[in-house]
Formats: structure tokens, C-alpha cells, sequence
């Protein structure tokens, strides 16, 4: 088998989100790709001795991952699909500074097997040498453009042949020198992070990522229908593949919000069913625009042409859901409410007692008088608190029972970092875990969580919810039931468990300054998953 080595540019400065998305689109595209440490032979054939081609990569610090593939065409797959990917350029050579990469090159023996860029530029051999131009860009260190353009012709030793084009090249070459905002192994001192590059690459790019312009596409600025929790487009982007979303594929978000999710998941294809136990999210407002009707899902899917992906919208509560056959989806796809602007909910009163065992009808005198409670279209159930620790388990729960054997369940799980443990991630048999993501926030994080139902784990009953405690064992106690705040005394509560009061009591009372009052911490909270994802890189 013959590798050829590709140096990949990230785009998403969310470095654990970084390998579960490579790992999803291949695969999606059935591709084989190998990562560092590379053989002896590898490392030889490109002259990287000393590169750190021969010992793990940092896939979450670095700005550049090299990897192996075994076709040219998977590189263009993973840019096709990528969103976490900017380009994928075909490594010619590299090494730890500029100067020694010219002498590698330099020093190499005027032969197309030394040399392949000269293979690239002949072509198929019948036509005149391809036009080509330099690309010079940087990592974490900005050069101006006559420092740019220097290092650019230093590169004249090559005798490239064919002609330079700066407009309409038909290849691009590229220069990229990656340095490190960080001490790192090979440069330890802090002082010295940005003095000289971790690496410089030498290569022919492939493909930029044809993925990450839907960054701007589905732009939160730009939709018709969004809320206050509306997630951004690069992470529900990033979620549509980790939940494998192709043409055909059936996904489900149980809290559909705005459907942020959704919308993503259509893109690729995928027929979507929405739900929310309030469907005003769903819907949104009728005022102000000629709707005919449509809600908002809809109508921002009809902005992007997948109208006709979204399959329904339905409210309903996910403890009393209405699906009586399991198996049904690909993949179930969710951003649950973390209880501090949007708290999570489920059908009943906190007090039990409370609690009607018959419809209300409206007396006599009333406008509606003689109809009951339920029957006015603006009736709402009465609500009652759902504990986080408690979703999770069960939203576990139901995915085991409605997922298709090789489904994804793809959701966040928030928690206060300090009382965070991996035992806290919600498993249950037949289910593995594929990937914990994290974006962290410094005291508190959200992590993202990728469950894959077994090909082999046999079918089960639909789980309930109402008569069994958090951990899905009979329940002791009227109190340990789902969705209150109590549990279980002699098992160990997650993190995650009573995050709201977590939240507001360690994460917001302990910063002393920046933080005026509970409503600008709710509103801290909330801009990560309402703010469009900002480049870093430097060109």
C-alpha cells in the first residue's frame, strides 16, 4: 500500500471536535486515513527526520495535522464534508524552520521521483507546463505583504517549470509556517513560542473545504426564525456529521427549539422530525410576516431549499412520546435545555398534589363556557421541572429503544468542570461511546456527546419513565422519580446533577468581577451558542 502524506489546515478553533468529525467523515465515505507516528519508511521518503512524524500529534493544539491516505480522492471527500477542515494540500516536504527547509530542498537530486512536484506540473505529459502560483500563510503570526512576497521568491531554487500565474493559476503551491501561542516540546521556554515556527509545510493544494462556506450559509444572522438558544451554525454543522446525516437518513431532535439541527441534518440530506414539549419555539410568532401559517422551521428550511426534509414538527413531551415501534432512526441529534435561561420540562405539576384528574370547563358567564381547559388553541399543560441529570439518563434511555443498530446519539451534556467525572457520561448496555468533545468555558463546560447504538445489541422494549429512578432501577421512593430534583442517596450523583444551581452558585457568585447580576451571567451562559464562530488562523 502506497501513503501519500497530506498536510490538513484546520478551520475550527475547537480543537476536541476536531478528530470525532475527521473519524465521522470517513466514515461516511467508507476512507481509510493513518495519523502520526508514521513508519521509518514514510518519514525517509519525504526527509523528515526529526519532524515529529515518528511520535503522536497533537490534533487539538497544533494548527496543521498531517495524515496519510491511500487516494488522491478521499482528500477531496473530507474537504466535500469537513466544516472543522479550511484545506488539504499534498505534502511535498517539511521541516522545523524556512532556512532548513530550503536546504532539504536544495539538496534533493534532480529527479521526478525526488522532486514530484515536477510530476505535477507536466501533467499527462501532451500539453505545456501548467500554470502555477505560491501561496504563503502563517499560524498564530502575521507577516506584512513584502515579507510575504520575500519569502515567496526565496523559493526561486526550485527552477519550477511553466509559467507563474498570480490570477489563473491551475496549480497552487503552498508555503505555511505553523507557530505555537504556546510552549510546546521543542520550544519549551514561553518567551521564545513565536520566535521561530513549530513547522513549515511545503506542498500542491488538493481542495479547500467546500464545507466551511456553510459557516456563512446558515448564519444565524441571516435566518428567518431563531431564538435566544438558537445554536450557531459551525457547531450544529459539526453535529450533523458527528450524527452521520447523508441522503436518506432519518434524524430526530427531541428538542427541536428553533431547529438549528435540523436544518443542518436536511442539508445533507436527511429526512428530519422535530419536537418540543412547547411548540411556540417551533412555530415561532404569525405576526409581522405573511407567513400563510408555516412555521418558523419551516420557513427558514424553505430559505435554504430543504423544505421538504423536514418531515413534521410535533409537540410533545419526550417522557410520554408517541413512537410505538423502536428502531426508527439514524441518528438523534439534541441540544437539551440546560435549565438556566431555558429550562428543561416535562408534562405534571412539582406538587403531585396539585394536579387535576379531571378537565377543567369553564363556568358559567365565561366566553368559553361549558368548553374545557384543553380545548382552546391556546392551552398550555401545566409543566413541572426536568432535573438535567435526569434527561440525560432517559434521553440514553430512549435513544437505545428508537435508534436503528449503528444509529448516533449525538447531544450536550453541561457541566461544572471541578465535579466533572468521565463516569458522569450516561451510558447503557449495547450502547458505546464514540466521542467526548468539550468546549470549555473555564469553570463550566458543555460537552459533546456521541453514543452508537451496537450492530448486534437486540431490539428492546420501550423504556418508562414515570416508574423507574434516575439510574433506570425500580424506584423506592415516590421522590426519586424522574424530573424531580431528588435521587438516589447511595449512588454517586453526577457533575451535572442540579446544574442550574451549580451554575449560578460556583461559577457566577465565585468571579467577583465582570459579572453584575444573574441576568448578564445568563446572558454569558447563553452567547456562546448564539455568536457566530470566529476565525483565528492568520494569512
Amino acid at each position: 500500500m502506497t501513503l501519500q502524506l497530506f498536510y490538513l489546515t484546520w478551520g475550527t478553533t475547537h480543537g476536541s471536535f476536531r478528530l470525532p468529525e475527521l473519524e465521522s467523515v470517513a466514515k461516511l465515505y467508507d476512507i481509510n486515513f493513518h495519523l502520526p507516528p508514521f513508519s521509518p519508511n514514510v518519514i525517509e521518503k519525504y526527509n523528515a527526520q526529526g519532524c515529529g512524524l515518528d511520535e503522536e500529534w497533537d490534533i487539538e493544539g497544533r494548527a496543521i495535522l498531517v495524515l496519510g491516505l491511500e487516494k488522491v480522492e478521499d482528500a477531496f471527500k473530507l474537504g466535500e464534508r469537513g466544516v472543522g477542515i479550511r484545506s488539504l494540500h499534498k505534502l511535498y516536504a517539511l521541516a522545523p524552520t524556512l532556512a532548513t527547509l530550503h536546504t532539504v530542498l536544495s539538496q534533493l537530486p534532480r529527479t521526478k521521483e525526488a522532486r514530484p512536484w515536477d510530476i505535477d506540473l507536466e501533467g499527462d505529459g501532451s500539453t505545456e507546463p501548467k500554470r502555477w502560483k505560491f501561496r504563503f500563510d502563517s499560524f498564530a503570526k502575521m507577516w506584512d505583504s513584502q515579507t510575504q512576497q520575500e519569502k515567496m521568491i526565496a523559493f526561486d531554487h526550485l527552477e519550477l517549470k511553466g509559467k507563474p500565474d498570480m490570477k489563473t493559476p491551475e496549480l497552487e503551491f503552498g508555503i505555511f509556517e505553523e507557530y505555537l501561542d504556546r510552549p510546546s516540546p521543542a520550544k519549551p521556554d514561553p518567551s521564545a513560542t513565536l520566535a521561530l515556527p513549530e513547522m513549515v509545510y511545503y506542498g500542491l493544494l488538493t481542495t479547500h473545504s467546500t464545507a466551511r462556506p456553510l459557516l456563512t450559509h446558515y448564519s444565524l444572522k441571516t435566518r428567518p426564525h431563531i431564538g435566544n438558544t438558537s445554536m450557531d451554525a459551525e457547531i450544529s454543522l459539526l453535529m450533523a456529521n458527528q450524527a452521520l446525516a447523508r441522503n436518506g437518513s432519518f434524524v430526530w431532535d427531541p428538542f427541536a427549539g428553533t431547529g438549528s439541527m435540523l436544518l443542518t441534518c436536511a442539508h445533507w440530506g436527511a429526512f428530519c422530525v422535530g419536537s418540543d414539549i412547547d411548540g411556540r419555539q417551533m412555530r415561532g410568532k404569525e405576526k409581522g410576516k405573511k407567513r400563510a401559517g408555516t412555521p418558523g422551521i419551516k420557513l427558514s428550511a424553505a430559505k435554504y431549499g430543504t423544505q421538504d426534509q423536514i418531515v413534521d414538527l410535533l409537540t410533545f413531551d419526550v417522557t410520554k412520546n408517541p413512537w410505538r415501534v423502536g428502531r426508527m432512526f439514524d441518528a438523534i441529534v439534541t441540544d437539551p435545555p440546560y435549565g438556566v435561561r431555558a429550562g428543561a420540562k416535562r408534562l405534571g405539576r412539582k406538587d403531585p398534589s396539585k394536579l387535576r384528574n379531571e378537565p377543567y370547563f369553564f363556568p358559567e358567564g365565561h366566553p368559553d363556557a361549558g368548553k374545557a381547559s384543553y380545548e382552546l388553541p391556546e392551552y398550555l399543560p401545566p409543566f413541572r421541572p426536568y432535573q438535567i441529570s435526569h434527561l440525560a439518563m432517559d434521553l440514553v434511555r430512549l435513544a437505545r429503544y428508537a435508534l436503528k443498530p449503528g444509529g448516533r446519539l449525538v447531544f450536550f451534556l453541561p457541566v461544572v468542570n471541578d465535579e466533572y467525572e468521565s463516569v458522569d457520561v450516561p451510558t447503557i448496555e449495547g450502547m458505546k461511546l464514540i466521542s467526548n468533545s468539550v468546549e470549555d468555558f473555564g469553570k463550566w463546560a458543555r460537552r459533546l456527546i456521541t453514543l452508537e447504538l451496537n450492530i448486534n445489541a437486540p431490539a428492546v422494549d420501550a423504556p418508562r419513565f414515570d416508574s423507574e429512578s434516575f439510574f433506570g432501577t425500580p424506584s423506592t421512593s415516590k421522590e426519586e422519580a424522574p424530573g424531580d430534583d431528588s435521587a438516589p442517596s447511595e449512588q454517586r450523583l453526577p457533575g451535572h446533577h442540579n446544574f442550574r444551581e451549580k451554575f449560578f452558585t460556583k461559577v457566577i457568585k465565585s468571579a467577583s468581577t465582570g459579572l453584575g447580576n444573574e441576568a448578564k451571567a445568563q446572558s454569558e451562559f447563553e452567547s456562546e451558542s448564539v455568536a457566530e464562530a470566529v476565525d483565528t488562523h492568520s494569512t
